[in-house]
């Protein structure tokens, strides 16, 4: 991944894992949860298995397992 020239899927893939992130990070710190607070409870957990397949897809790129610059071309 070369942060400087991110691709389309690349940036959706960080962006969708950040604020899963930030979801939990409010949850623990401020019993908050965005994502619930959001979608007002319906289809949370669409949203929760997009998230951990973004965070799964991000590690997979960091450790080199798979390449998203070539899944989504580069921009």
């Amino acid at each position: 991944m070369d942060k400087d020239n991110l691709s389309a899927v690349e940036l959706v893939v960080l962006s969708v894992a950040l604020v899963g992130a930030v979801n939990w990070l409010l949850v623990d710190a401020a019993s908050f949860n965005l994502v619930t607070e959001t979608l007002g409870g319906t289809n949370t957990g669409i949203v929760y298995t997009g998230i951990g397949v973004a965070g799964v897809a991000s590690l997979a790129d960091l450790f080199g397992f798979l390449e998203l610059e070539e899944i989504g071309g580069n921009d």
